[in-house]
Formats: structure tokens, sequence, C-alpha cells
């Protein structure tokens, strides 16, 4: 994993719970958890967030929690 993943959907959806497989089907180097749509995030960096609108830098990859979950079933 190069750039940041950010995975992005409302507080209590399986984010932070999944962290860690999120991290691993991902291919991550850390996870950055409640990420505020500012701080400054590094490469490989796997990012969960409730946060709605925010700039996403070039390069960035944004996907749903429902989206990750559902390619940690298909990696099952």
């Amino acid at each position: 994993m190069g750039k940041p993943l950010i995975i992005a959907g409302p507080q209590a959806s399986g984010k932070t719970r999944n962290s860690k497989a999120f991290l691993h089907a991902f291919g991550g180097k850390r996870v950055v958890d409640n990420w505020d749509g500012r701080s400054p995030l590094r490469d490989g960096d796997l990012v969960l967030t409730n946060v709605e609108n925010f700039s996403l830098p070039v390069g960035f990859q944004v996907i749903s929690v429902s989206e990750a979950l559902q390619r940690l079933r298909e990696a099952k």
C-alpha cells in the first residue's frame, strides 16, 4: 500500500472493530483512527474516519466502510 487508504463511515459502523483485519487485508503500515480530515497522513496509513467533507490530496483513495467489509468477506 502506497498512498493512504481512507475508510469512511458513520460512527459504530465497524471501522475500529475491524481495523486490524483491514490493516492486514489492505497491507497498511499503521491505523489512524478518528481522523479529523486535516491532520497530515503518511504513505501506508490506513485511515478511519466519520468525517464526511474533507479535502483529499491527490493519490489518496477513499472507500466506504461497507465496501471495506465486503472486501474482507470476499478475501476469506
